[in-house]
């Protein structure tokens, strides 16, 4: 007569089952992210580009963002102390505190410039991170409600992949919203399992998304 698994090996078993649903969708995510952003995304030096009558407008946007990412990199790689010392309007400081700071993506932007020194290859890094990892967390999130793989991986592709995502490359500063699907996984496990840790996560994932952008920090 064979022995039940114990409940410890039973619990092993379902975060070992979960874990590989979570590496799949990232996995599904990540090859789908270039086709869905393409042709500028495997473009050797293509910018995206805004059409219409105020796309020059979103274009400056766009130039803005990217060279703040570019400089919050550099500077955390070279002369962390001048963060916020961006090399414009001389010789006033901390004039990224004048706009975006997007420093909840240093650890991607940062090795991305190190490793090309190319802001190009740093936006497209950047972009990638948002796209998969937004879908993971809303897929971590539907999952946790539905204990079904392909309903959360569903979820993840429709928040991650939304037209108004993919039109919103021009204005990176957006993308970055990942942190939101975690902010309310940690507000429904608090009210699940009244430990602390949950709290902390919600603080943390708030704080990240304010870090990410401005804008979508303050409505959060």
């Amino acid at each position: 007569m064979t022995a039940a698994p114990s409940p410890a090996a039973d619990a092993t078993a379902r975060g070992g089952h979960a874990l590989l649903a979570v590496l799949a969708a990232a996995l599904v995510y990540a090859l789908a992210t270039p086709f869905v952003l393409r042709p500028w995304f495997l473009g050797h030096d293509l910018l995206p580009h805004s059409p219409g009558a105020i796309g020059s407008m979103i274009d400056a946007d766009l130039y803005l963002n990217v060279w703040i990412l570019a400089w919050i990199a550099h500077a955390a790689l070279v002369d962390p102390s001048r963060l916020y010392d961006g090399n414009v309007f001389h010789p006033a400081t901390n004039t990224i505190a004048g706009s975006e700071n997007m420093l909840a993506h240093l650890p991607v932007t940062a090795p991305a410039l190190a490793l090309s020194g190319s802001a190009l290859v740093l936006l497209k890094a950047y972009v990638f991170e948002c796209f998969v990892l937004s879908g993971v967390a809303m897929f971590l999130y539907v999952r946790h409600h539905t204990r079904s793989a392909p309903a959360a991986f569903l979820a993840g592709a429709a928040y991650t992949f939304t037209f108004f995502r993919a039109s919103t490359i021009p204005q990176p500063q957006y993308l970055g919203i990942q942190f939101l699907p975690l902010a309310l996984l940690c507000v429904d496990l608090w009210l699940e399992r009244r430990r602390v840790v949950w709290l902390a996560g919600l603080a943390l994932a708030i704080g990240l998304q304010a870090l990410s952008c401005v804008y979508v920090g303050f409505f959060t």
